[in-house]
């Protein structure tokens, strides 16, 4: 008596088909690209902060260090052909005006934009802004005093860490936005993908079927 197996089943012979070429579950391109993207975002993020804390700490040691104290009115020279600005602490006073005047007896004074920095234990608030000569004598004289004279405050690295950080926090969002439409998009597939035969059953055969196993011939 010999013994025929049965037919496979359609799930058994797709299954053995496909198994070679077995593709990733969807979404997972988009989870790795947005895991990628946050990754690249925090490391950038760290990078920005920590040039940001290096670079500045010299510009700002450099604009303290070359910084003037002014007391009482006073005539300068020798200031080159720069632009400079007049600064007041505002923990010590507020509303301090000033005038600087050429040989000519003009005030050349500009009202300055509104900046601001703290350097150790100072404070700079510029007041009013003046461009100098190279050869030219001025007279400046103030309301309120004491007052600083120095060149404009090193905020340039500070747009520069800026701009990245926010660049760091779009791929930071769209990396995570990724991440979430990856997570979703595998569960749904791995729901879609469960076995299609319910319990007590075999594959091939159907509900309450088993197969059939003969014995020893006799």
């Amino acid at each position: 008596m010999s013994y025929t197996p049965p037919p496979p089943s359609p799930y058994q012979s797709d299954k053995a088909s496909s198994s070679p070429q077995r593709n990733r579950r969807p979404g997972t391109r988009m989870l790795i690209a947005g895991l990628i993207l946050i990754g690249i975002s925090v490391i950038g993020g760290i990078i920005a902060v920590v040039a940001l804390t290096v670079s500045s700490f010299g510009k700002f040691e450099e604009f303290a260090s070359s910084t003037y104290s002014i007391e009482e009115h006073v005539t300068v020279d020798g200031l080159g052909d720069n632009q400079w600005f007049i600064y007041q602490d505002p923990d010590v006073m507020s509303g301090a005006s000033c005038s600087v005047t050429d040989e000519q007896g003009n005030d050349i004074t500009n009202r300055s934009a509104d900046m601001n920095m703290s350097v150790d234990d100072l404070s700079y608030q510029a007041i009013q802004s003046f461009e100098s000569t190279a050869d030219g004598v001025y007279e400046i004289s103030c309301t309120d005093y004491p007052v600083a004279l120095g060149g404009s405050l090193p905020l340039g690295g500070l747009i520069g860490v800026g701009i990245s950080l926010l660049l760091a926090g779009l791929l930071f969002l769209v990396g995570a936005v990724l991440t979430i439409i990856g997570l979703v998009r595998r569960a749904k597939s791995k729901r879609q993908q469960s076995p299609p035969y319910g319990g007590g059953s075999y594959p091939g055969y159907g509900q309450g079927q088993q197969p059939y196993y003969p014995g020893p011939s006799a």
